[in-house]
């Protein structure tokens, strides 16, 4: 209860806090302290992913440095850190369409000039998007008759978030 009030009266500039019932002086301190480290939490959603990454890496080491061991951190501690991984979820949408536009662009190549392009700069024919998990093109290999194209998340597992695609003309 200390705490709380402590950070009532510092934080929040609430006044009278001694007046309140406790009840209320707890349940304000944690939704305050929840909404703040929340905002901060929040900041990173809608920027690009290689962005997003590399703050919440920060971000995260310091909410666990910060985060108060009372009642309110620990709400906050158990509900943020699912956020970012929305985030990173909603890239791994993005980024799949954005694959599958690839796939498209290399088919109207292939019917334009017969064969599947050495590398993805050789398509012309419509723009072939980057891929939103880093920025850049996607990975891209030509071995005989059949590419690969591929996408990995920095700072993700390959088997959990990676993706592949392999592609073969039908005659």
């Amino acid at each position: 209860m200390p705490i709380a009030r402590k950070y009532l009266t510092e934080v929040v500039h609430l006044a009278d806090v001694d007046k309140l019932p406790p009840a209320q002086v707890l349940l304000l301190y944690m939704s305050h302290y929840y909404h703040e480290w929340r905002d901060e939490v929040f900041k990173t959603t809608y920027l690009p992913l290689p962005q997003a990454l590399a703050l919440n890496q920060g971000m995260n080491e310091r909410m666990k440095a910060s985060i108060a061991d009372t009642e309110a951190g620990r709400l906050a501690m158990l509900l943020l850190p699912a956020i970012p991984k929305v985030a990173l979820s909603e890239a791994r949408i993005e980024r799949k369409l954005a694959a599958l536009r690839v796939i498209e662009a290399l088919r109207q190549h292939a019917a334009q000039t017969g064969k599947l392009p050495d590398k993805l700069e050789d398509v012309k024919i419509v723009p072939v998007p980057n891929d939103p998990a880093n920025g850049k093109p996607f990975e891209y290999q030509l071995d005989g008759a059949t590419a690969t194209l591929s996408s990995r998340i920095p700072g993700e597992k390959l088997e959990v978030t990676g993706l592949r695609y392999r592609i073969t003309l039908r005659k």
